[in-house]
């Protein structure tokens, strides 16, 4: 295995807010993949990221990892409206500074919900009255979309159900942008407790998360804006064939992440096949259950293997004019 020091370049994408990205790989390529993590994480924040950006060098394509807004421990209190902005404003850079044409965004984990919201939702613009188009780019690849809402509806306490109504309520009397109390968090991260009744903050703990109403509704409650990749398909059907470019779906043989109905690996083939079916043919066929991989693929194989599938999804799009 490659080093896990990665050279590269950091470079300021955006001035407000401060936000950074850092390229490697190829830095004179064409064509670049930007990779956007999940929920607390960073730049290296997943282990195959060095063997990536190793990889994606030798074929002439550089790695951008971009923080955003809601990187580390501040997701909640951002969107997925927000990370696909500033999405944005990294894609733009890239191509007015650094030259990169041909753009592929990748996501890990909730990271995937912001590639399908980038790439399927719209912005309004009020001074047009309209939709606003993003920077287009080529392809997008998904790297253990699971859906948040689904794994936390399986394994949460009962405290915990209770907090999304809680929210729920803020978000339709139009109060999304109040603070859940701490005990909210807690639950969220699996530990008990609910007053019904506004609490103290309290001490926060290095790792624990504030949330507003809004984000904390949208991650775990059925209709939220984060409710991406459940396994009911009608809930899938929509927003993979709203895609205007090809994807390629990684899932996670192991993944930790999905429910207990969901733990073996035939349950993960059998649900790729019902979302490719769904796709109306964005869905790449290269699309696999990555066979022993846990949810940030942990496993030198199987990181081999992900890198692998990487490379010749990369290499059809490099023979498109």
């Amino acid at each position: 295995m490659p080093s896990k020091l990665i050279p590269g370049a950091l470079s300021l994408y955006s001035e407000e807010p401060k936000l950074t990205l850092f390229e490697s790989g190829d830095l004179s390529a064409n064509s670049v993949v930007i990779y956007t993590g999940g929920l607390t994480d960073g730049y290296m924040s997943v282990p195959y990221l060095h063997l990536l950006s190793e990889k994606l060098g030798e074929m002439g394509w550089s790695l951008a990892q971009v923080t955003l807004s809601s990187s580390y421990n501040q997701y909640g209190l951002a969107s997925l409206e927000g990370d696909a902005r500033e999405i944005a404003l990294a894609v733009e850079y890239l191509r007015r500074e650094r030259g990169r044409g041909r753009v592929v965004l990748m996501g890990h984990s909730t990271g995937c919900q912001d590639a399908i919201h980038y790439l399927t939702k719209k912005p309004w613009n009020t001074s047009t009255g309209s939709d606003s188009p993003r920077p287009p780019i080529t392809a997008a690849i998904l790297q253990a979309p699971v859906c948040d809402r689904e794994y936390f509806e399986a394994t949460c306490s009962v405290d915990a159900i209770a907090w999304v109504e809680v929210a729920k309520g803020l978000v339709e009397e139009g109060k999304g942008s109040s603070w859940m109390p701490k005990a909210a968090s807690d639950a969220a991260m699996g530990k008990s407790g609910f007053e019904g009744e506004a609490e103290e903050i309290g001490e926060w703990q290095a790792g624990s998360v504030p949330f507003t109403a809004y984000r904390f509704w949208s991650l775990y409650a059925e209709g939220g804006d984060d409710d991406y990749f459940h396994s009911s398909l009608t809930m899938n059907s929509d927003y993979f064939a709203a895609s205007p470019v090809p994807l390629l779906l990684l899932l996670s043989g192991e993944d930790e992440y999905y429910p207990p109905y969901l733990s073996d690996y035939d349950s993960k083939e059998a649900l790729l096949s019902r979302w490719r079916d769904a796709s109306e043919g964005k869905i790449s066929q290269l699309s696999e259950v990555l066979r022993g991989a846990s949810h940030s693929i942990s496993q030198e194989d199987a990181q081999e293997r992900m890198v692998g599938v990487v490379k010749a999804f990369l290499q059809r799009l490099d023979q498109e004019p």
